[in-house]
């Protein structure tokens, strides 16, 4: 469902996604029968698409965009993080600690036997 036109900005507000995801922020935006309007001449250097909705839209868009785990730029230009899940930020931190053990060892290693 597309919003056919724009009549004010007061009654409207906007969003910039990935234009990687594209197909399934719209694919659930249309589940939820949420009607919105996509800026196709807007361009943001990092590939981004525009999004118009509706300001009493914005609690359903935001359930929307959360559950499909999309970065969002919000119409401030703020970045809108979505939480990284726990066993993602679990392996980023067992990652960490292996790489620092392997370069203690190594510095080890080398102090033994070169010095």
């Amino acid at each position: 469902m597309k919003i056919a036109h724009i009549k004010s900005h007061d009654d409207y507000f906007w969003l910039c996604i990935p234009l990687r995801d594209k197909i399934r922020f719209e694919s659930k935006l249309m589940a939820m029968e949420i009607e919105f309007y996509f800026d196709e001449s807007y361009a943001m250097p990092v590939n981004d698409i525009r999004y118009f909705f509706r300001k009493e839209d914005s609690g359903v868009v935001e359930d929307a965009y959360r559950s499909c785990r999309i970065r969002v730029i919000s119409a401030n230009e703020e970045l809108v993080s979505v939480p990284v899940p726990i066993r993602l930020s679990r392996f980023y931190i067992k990652l960490s600690l292996i790489v620092v053990l392997v370069f203690i060892i190594t510095t080890v290693l080398l102090m033994l036997f070169t010095g």
